[in-house]
């Protein structure tokens, strides 16, 4: 699998995949900030940008420097925000220094946010915390001015760049064997998704239907716009 392809693929996150340049700058500022004594940072990106396969390759990146992880996700409790809350555990001994990463954290308001926070770092001044989530959760924290204040620094994952989503478009077409596709089929491509990973991947999947139905036909920009209309209709 490329690297595109790697990091374009759906369903649950994997580790060790290759990361996108902005994705490895992010992922160092991470590291940085949670190793600093009750350091906190804000991850933040659009839906399908890969915010999740991030946190988990800090999760493992954390966990092979001896560092225990304790990783939540607001979507499973955003009723019932406290530090007792449902939690998916990993590695660690108690003495060890600990992590809090915070998915999904988009989803509850800014007041209940601020208060996980605050009951997470009453327990010890030694752990670090992440809050992920897509663009709303920096909304949230500037509501709260005691929260904004505690955020060490911010990394945003982007979407991709028109030459991104062009070699991730030829990589998977190349690879599929298709015979052939008009220029413009990349950027149309990425025009429609945004540069958003996951429905750039979606999207091609379904043009590759054109391809393999119909093997000695060109790929065009019309195909492009069916497949899409198609999706968004079965998506209705």
């Amino acid at each position: 699998m490329s690297q595109l392809g790697a990091l374009a693929s759906g369903g649950d996150p994997t580790v060790g995949v290759d990361l996108t340049k902005p994705q490895q700058a992010a992922l160092a500022r991470l590291l940085y900030a949670v190793r600093q004594p009750g350091g906190m940072a804000v991850l933040c990106g659009p839906g399908g940008t890969g915010v999740t396969t991030l946190l988990t390759q800090l999760s493992e990146d954390l966990l092979a420097a001896g560092s225990s992880v304790v990783r939540l996700s607001c979507r499973d409790f955003k009723h019932n925000l406290t530090p007792q809350a449902p939690a998916f555990v990993r590695g660690g001994r108690p003495a060890a220094h600990q992590v809090f990463l915070l998915d999904d954290a988009h989803l509850v308001d800014a007041a209940a946010l601020a208060d996980l926070v605050a009951g997470l770092q009453a327990e010890s001044e030694a752990r670090g915390i992440v809050l992920a989530g897509r663009g709303r959760l920096l909304t949230l924290i500037a509501r709260e001015q005691d929260l904004q204040q505690q955020v060490l620094l911010r990394a945003v994952v982007p979407p991709w760049t028109p030459s991104e989503t062009e070699a991730y478009v030829c990589d998977r077409l190349t690879t599929t064997g298709v015979g052939g596709w008009a220029a413009a089929v990349p950027l149309t491509v990425h025009e429609i998704a945004a540069g958003i990973p996951r429905m750039v991947q979606r999207l091609v999947e379904s043009v590759l239907l054109v391809a393999v139905t119909h093997p000695d036909h060109t790929l065009s920009c019309d195909d492009v716009e069916r497949m899409d209309e198609r999706l968004s209709l079965a998506a209705a």
